[in-house]
């Protein structure tokens, strides 16, 4: 059935394991540091830190692995919030290209 994506979970693209990868626009460039994720993460959505998976930090930009059921939950959380004074950008990881 072809259907147009309508919620945000549906737009995850890059799950694995149960896990949902979540894009976000800031990295070592910011001094930002997998704890200052964790930190945002469970203080906005409410979700235990202990749930965050895998964090990978690039110079720009980071990947967060969660749980997919809390996927939507973290995304709308983080929707026009600031880290370290930093407006973040927070969307669904694009799948990796083959």
């Amino acid at each position: 059935i072809n259907r147009p994506l309508n919620t945000i979970e549906e737009a995850i693209e890059d799950i694995k394991n149960g896990k949902a990868r979540i894009f976000i626009n800031i990295g070592k460039n910011h001094k930002i540091t997998p704890g200052d994720l964790i930190r945002e993460i469970s203080k906005r959505s409410g979700i235990d830190g202990k749930l965050v998976g895998k964090i990978d930090i690039h110079s720009t930009y980071s990947f967060i692995e969660i749980p997919e059921q809390y996927a939507e939950l973290v995304l709308v959380s983080l929707d026009k919030a600031r880290i370290k004074g930093i407006p973040i950008i927070v969307e669904p990881a694009k799948k990796k290209k083959q």
